[in-house]
């Protein structure tokens, strides 16, 4: 896809000095504003999914991982504003990228969490997961929720570890500016005109 395509936002420097950054098709991002408007809604914040993921302030200094498991979906988060979405049948080729990318900082724990119909405990899935965390020394952890993912992603979001995607030209001061510009000769005609009848009213006075 053209680079000119592409929306980048900008997150948090983290210890390793890395600046994390979320990429969405302006096409898509687009839409989705459209669909709200169309809703008659103006959102102040828009983040991937993946925040929702439970995350602990101090993990970065304990080394936690967290896990989110929908049926055959899942999403890793790996630090306050890393992390990645992923089809379960890749579970296992997931984990040995992010552990083999994470080299000698590899978590102390890993914690699971399960949404809606649990289909994970039983199944191959966990039983490869539950290999993989004891051969590389992870601690891992398995938290069933009855509730829907969404509530589960609600809960667990925190504004100041996500990645606003409502930045540069899709931030609300910006298209604030951009509604303003073309009236702004206007605007600066009618401040001159007043500072003019103010100066008029002080020399009659």
């Amino acid at each position: 896809e053209d680079v000119d395509d592409l929306h980048v936002a900008v997150g948090q420097r983290n210890a390793q000095g890395k600046v994390a950054n979320a990429v969405v098709a302006r096409s898509r991002l687009d839409a989705w504003l459209a669909q709200l408007k169309a809703a008659g809604l103006q959102p102040d914040v828009m983040t991937p999914e993946m925040f929702g993921v439970h995350w602990q302030a101090d993990a970065a200094e304990q080394g936690h991982w967290s896990m989110l498991v929908n049926g055959q979906a899942a999403m890793l988060r790996t630090g306050a504003q890393s992390g990645l979405a992923f089809e379960l049948q890749g579970l296992s080729t997931v984990l040995l990228a992010c552990m083999n990318e994470a080299g000698e900082d590899l978590p102390a724990s890993l914690r699971v969490i399960v949404c809606g119909d649990d289909t994970f405990s039983d199944s191959e899935f966990h039983r490869d997961l539950s290999a993989l965390c004891t051969e590389q020394g992870i601690d891992l952890s398995l938290d069933v929720q009855n509730e829907a993912c969404n509530i589960a992603l609600a809960q667990g979001f925190d504004e100041q570890h996500a990645i606003n995607l409502l930045q540069g030209d899709y931030s609300r001061k910006q298209q604030l500016e951009n509604l303003l510009r073309p009236w702004r000769p206007a605007l600066m005609l009618a401040g001159l005109w007043l500072v003019l009848q103010a100066g008029m009213f002080t020399v009659e006075y």
